[in-house]
């Protein structure tokens, strides 16, 4: 029996370690005062940074964040959403890029370009996108 419980409780403590094991990071690239900092100034750092089944929170900001974030990893990726009446949006001038690795990744909450999902890697899925603002009609992949 006391076997039995040691191996329960062996199990039990690894998969609450693997579960525990997700990190939530923050980016801001606000520098007007008053600020609450990031951990990161970019998008792309924070998921240089990240590990699958991480969260990033991006902050909304009145300087757009100037970069096309490649995500090759599972994330969640949240902006502010888009309502300029009540809060800054989370711009990026560009377009967000799914490549190798990022199957079920989640994008809400941005106003961007466009999303590549995809371009030259195949085998992508799940990925999931909504309550975001599309500014260019432009194709992007």
């Amino acid at each position: 029996m006391k076997k039995a419980f040691l191996k329960l409780t062996i199990v039990l403590v690894a998969i609450c370690g693997l579960h525990a094991a997700a990190t939530t990071r923050t980016v801001n690239n606000t520098t007007l005062l008053p600020v609450n900092p990031g951990q990161y100034s970019t998008i792309g750092a924070a998921i240089t940074a990240s590990s699958n089944g991480d969260t990033i929170l991006v902050t909304g900001s009145t300087v757009a964040y100037s970069e096309s974030p490649n995500i090759n990893k599972k994330l969640t990726l949240i902006g502010t959403g888009y309502n300029p009446q009540y809060q800054l949006p989370t711009q990026v001038t560009s377009y967000f890029n799914f490549t190798t690795g990022s199957s079920g990744s989640t994008l809400m909450g941005f106003t961007m370009n466009g999303v590549l999902i995809g371009n030259g890697s195949p085998g992508l899925r799940n990925i999931t996108i909504y309550r975001n603002y599309i500014v260019s009609t432009g194709a992007f992949g």
